[in-house]
């Protein structure tokens, strides 16, 4: 056989083995088909894999959502609870027979034991009488008998002494304690309208604690603000944003409602689910962030 005529065999032999894996079914390569195959036998899985995953994300989305949004009422209960303990205390004091006879320096000294009973007095915590006005008689950070200037808070001594009823007020800047504060007041009545009212400030920093022994869970930051979406207190960078506003937007979400959730960018650019739920008592709201 001549030398070129094997040659032509054996390139087409190896034309052939080298083409076995290339060979065209319905258009389609035996590797490609092969490939479509498995993907078709994979695909079904994955899909059920990947709306598992949604699911179970989706699942874990509404539980934190539900616990967002418990937490918040029940820190809105324990505001509250701190609050009315405050209001009881003053309650008492109202119905001094010191105040009844004017002697407003035994009167001092019962309400500075009524602070310290039990151990109960908490660092910062005063309580003051001042007329309807507002100008202070006495104050417990001051010994008796010091010059005292009005009230920081003239228009809630104002309120509280024409509405005969406790009154709740915003956080403000205490003219003597020279710190954040909020306050509890009371009229003192006798037989007609109020011409003196009791009040019990409180430095805003004491809410942290009522705050945090609710068992935030790590992570989450709590706030409290005042009906005027001023921060009263929160969990994290306290020193920070006590005494600012809150942003117009989660303003809005909050204001007309007395609970509920959403989400929102962080100052700090964290992206949050907010839930929140407002004091019955002092129409404060209290919110809870969970970082996504």
């Amino acid at each position: 056989m001549p030398v070129h005529a094997q040659d032509d065999d054996a390139t087409a032999a190896n034309d052939s083995v080298a083409g076995d894996d290339q060979a065209w079914i319905g258009g389609l390569s035996l590797r490609t088909g092969l490939v479509l195959l498995v993907m078709a036998a994979l695909l079904p899985m994955l899909g059920f894999a990947g709306w598992t995953v949604f699911r179970m994300a989706e699942t874990q989305s509404a539980a934190i959502e539900r616990s967002g949004q418990d937490l918040a009422r029940t820190l809105a209960v324990a505001v509250d609870r701190e609050l009315m303990a405050m209001e009881t205390a003053l309650q008492v004091l109202t119905t001094s027979p010191h105040l009844e006879r004017g002697d407003l320096a035994a009167f001092h000294r019962q309400a500075t034991e009524v602070l310290q009973h039990k151990g109960a007095r908490r660092e910062g915590v005063h309580i003051v009488l001042s007329n309807a006005q507002g100008q202070q008689l006495i104050n417990t950070r001051r010994p008796f008998g010091e010059p005292l200037p009005r009230a920081a808070v003239t228009g809630l001594v104002r309120r509280t002494a024409d509405s005969g009823q406790t009154q709740i007020s915003e956080i403000f800047m205490g003219s003597v304690a020279q710190r954040p504060l909020v306050a509890v007041a009371l009229p003192i009545t006798r037989n007609g309208p109020s011409e003196r009212v009791l009040a019990m400030s409180i430095p805003t920093e004491m809410f942290i604690e009522v705050l945090r022994q609710q068992g935030l869970p790590d992570g989450w930051v709590a706030a409290l603000w005042d009906r005027q979406g001023v921060v009263i207190t929160r969990t994290a960078s306290q020193e920070t944003f006590t005494g600012t506003p809150v942003s117009a937007e989660v303003f809005r979400r909050t204001a007309s409602a007395s609970s509920g959730s959403f989400g929102i960018v962080a100052r700090d650019g964290t992206p949050l689910f907010n839930a929140f739920a407002r004091s019955e008592m002092s129409g404060w709201t209290v919110a809870v962030g969970v970082p996504q």
